[in-house]
């Protein structure tokens, strides 16, 4: 843990979490890092097949098992990606024993990661609740301002003509309404929906954490 009297203000990131010069970025591939994004994405594909899919696709029931189902395409992803996903950690775990870990990864870049794991979470809450534009622009700004943006002229402009412009394409032009969340719709019975929801992926992460560690 890195207490705050103990960081410097001249401090780089490195330094301050205690990382070393040889160690690799996040970026760089590891073959103890190929292990933990294969199951990653393993548990994400049966989360979504078995959790996701039933909870947010409704299927009329004379669609029920067939190709003309809209629940067919998403469960046909998921089932590609476990499958890669399991072809994934094959490889992974075989590289492992061959030429073993392959480098020990920055503890500066997990904290950076797990920050956008927290904002593409909240992002996702977010959609529920003000719909997926406004949720898209709060979202857009939160990732530019952490990623060192200081700038609120280009902050506000990326935050606002992103969003739009797909909101325009979508609901203009594809005729795809996105989401308008529970508090622009008035549709309060969506949030217990949210809550199961947050629960059930509370419960899939400390799953995944308790098969990775």
């Amino acid at each position: 843990m890195v207490s705050e009297s103990s960081v410097s203000p001249n401090q780089k990131p490195d330094e301050i979490f205690g990382d070393n010069i040889s160690d690799v970025g996040l970026e760089a591939a590891t073959f103890r890092g190929d292990i933990f994004a294969a199951l990653a994405c393993l548990a994400f594909g049966v989360l979504g097949y078995f959790v996701l899919t039933p909870m947010f696709v409704f299927v009329p029931e004379k669609f029920a098992g067939t190709v003309n189902s809209p629940a067919f395409l998403p469960k046909l992803l998921f089932i590609l990606l476990i499958f890669l996903s399991l072809c994934y950690l094959a490889q992974g775990v075989s590289a492992f024993r061959k030429y073993g870990s392959g480098g020990r990864t920055r503890l500066y870049d997990w904290v950076l990661a797990g920050g956008v794991i927290l904002v593409c979470i909240s992002y996702i809450a977010a959609i529920f609740l003000i719909g997926m534009t406004a949720a898209s622009v709060l979202g857009i700004a939160a990732l530019t301002y952490y990623f060192g943006e200081r700038k609120p002229v280009l902050i506000a402009a990326l935050s606002i003509l992103i969003p739009m412009f797909l909101w325009y394409f979508f609901e203009s032009i594809a005729h795809v309404f996105l989401p308008k969340g529970t508090l622009f719709s008035g549709n309060f019975a969506e949030l217990p929906l949210l809550a199961n929801g947050i629960e059930k992926a509370v419960i899939a992460a400390t799953w995944v954490e308790g098969t990775i560690l």
